[in-house]
């Protein structure tokens, strides 16, 4: 028991050794880049966004870092507020890749992406808008878009409470669906990780 719970102590202090070392990523005026380099990603900051949300559920069950959870909850602050921000959307979501595997997806991967890892939250009417357009963009053809583009706008609508239209693209999904259950993704998702990885996503 004592070995045990050293053990969860030293691995609980790498975890907050990591934590504070992400922080550091951030780029002056907000978003997130490598190593916090300019300019900031527009979906490695939507990566970071999704992550901090498990990072602070994390800090508040399983340590009282108090300190350190209000630096996360100001760092997604800053970062939605970037995200959101006109400019940002209209000229820096997708193009400039980062020197990375995040950042060189398809523009419709990108967004759908973003969409996602804000859809958690109360969003302007207009980024709503931008949702519920690309939930007609599918259905008007859903041949064009991957089934990850599908799933991620499917979480997007769940989360901003349109479940019928959620149900809806549900069923395209259910029509792609290989009979041992998995599925196939399309040609890419927000890492451009190996077709071997995509499952876990």
């Amino acid at each position: 028991m004592l070995l045990a719970t050293s053990l969860l102590g030293r691995h609980s202090d790498f975890v907050l050794q990591g934590i504070k070392r992400l922080l550091s990523f951030e780029v002056s005026g907000g978003g997130f880049s490598l190593f916090g380099k300019a300019p900031a990603s527009p979906s490695l900051t939507a990566y970071g966004i999704l992550e901090f949300d498990e990072i602070i559920y994390y800090l508040q069950k399983y340590r009282k870092e108090s300190v350190l959870l209000q630096q996360v909850e100001d760092w997604l602050h800053r970062a939605e507020k970037w995200l959101l921000n006109e400019k940002a959307i209209e000229s820096n979501w997708c193009s400039k890749p980062i020197a990375d595997s995040i950042g060189r997806s398809s523009c419709n991967t990108t967004m759908a992406y973003i969409y996602y890892a804000l859809s958690k939250r109360e969003l302007p009417s207009s980024f709503v808008h931008r949702i519920l357009s690309l939930y007609e963009e599918i259905l008007q053809s859903p041949s064009s878009y991957s089934t990850y583009i599908i799933a991620l706008e499917g979480l997007s609508l769940i989360n901003q409470k349109y479940s019928e239209k959620a149900l809806q693209l549900q069923s395209i999904l259910l029509e792609r669906q290989e009979e041992d259950g998995s599925f196939n993704l399309g040609k890419e998702t927000i890492t451009r990780m190996n077709r071997r990885y995509w499952i876990i996503q």
